[in-house]
């Protein structure tokens, strides 16, 4: 919902392209009373602030869909889909001392890793026989390299016919990044996509009968993880402990 204060603001527009700025004007507003009452409050100096987004944007590709205004830029792809459109988002951090204004990291990054990253950060300590996902973020805050215990795995079984420079596809459901490879396959790990990120971000040129090796090497990792992911939740279920 957008509140219609927001909406004014943005005279001579449709309703939804409105709301939508309205929406994103709502939210910069209200983030920016969030960090004045850290300031507010002596707070600022002892705090992480993390900003960042679950998925890409709904992208005007889709021509059906009335309210999609987001802008991908040179992705493939768009909200709904594991192509770069649908999972690359922006995250702005700001931690005191750490942190330094204006600086970028090109490290890959997953939301799995702010767990393990803000409890490291505020000293608590995590089960050792716990086994995370994600792993510590805290040296690309200092501009050094991230050594990740595991490749980045991405799942969405649920992809949508996109369109895309002209071309009518669905998204492959499943996923692997390590390094600058990236692997796309179905989930019975055939019709494999495999593209270089480095010097392919928007996933044109598909490698993976040029370079079969790497396809392979990225194959094996998703599928000793895909059945952990997508084991019986019963078992997810005995580990959980509500009291912690």
């Amino acid at each position: 919902e957008c509140a219609d204060k927001y909406k004014e603001m943005y005279p001579g527009r449709t309703e939804q392209e409105q709301t939508y700025f309205g929406c994103i004007t709502q939210m910069d507003e209200q983030y920016g009373r969030l960090l004045d009452y850290l300031d507010e409050k002596g707070l600022a100096d002892n705090t992480i602030v993390v900003f960042t987004s679950d998925n890409g944007c709904t992208s005007p590709i889709l021509p059906w869909v009335e309210s999609a205004r987001g802008y991908a830029g040179p992705f493939r792809g768009s909200k709904h889909n594991i192509h770069e459109a649908g999972i690359r988002v922006p995250a702005l951090v700001r931690w005191p001392g750490v942190t330094q204004p204006g600086s970028v990291s090109n490290e890959i990054a997953s939301t799995l890793d702010l767990l393990p990253t803000l409890c490291s950060a505020a000293g608590v300590d995590l089960p050792d026989e716990w086994d995370f996902d994600g792993g510590l973020l805290n040296p690309a805050f200092e501009n050094r390299p991230i050594d990740r215990p595991h490749p980045v795995y991405i799942q969405y079984e649920l992809g949508r016919m996109l369109l895309d420079r002209g071309e009518i596809f669905t998204s492959p459901p499943l996923a692997l990044r390590k390094n600058y490879w990236k692997l796309f396959c179905d989930t019975d790990f055939k019709n494999l996509e495999l593209y270089n990120m480095d010097t392919d971000p928007g996933e044109k040129w598909n490698m993976a009968d040029i370079h079969p090796d790497i396809a392979q090497d990225l194959l094996n990792d998703l599928e000793g993880i895909y059945p952990i992911i997508n084991g019986p939740y019963s078992k997810t279920a005995e580990t959980l402990n509500p009291n912690f």
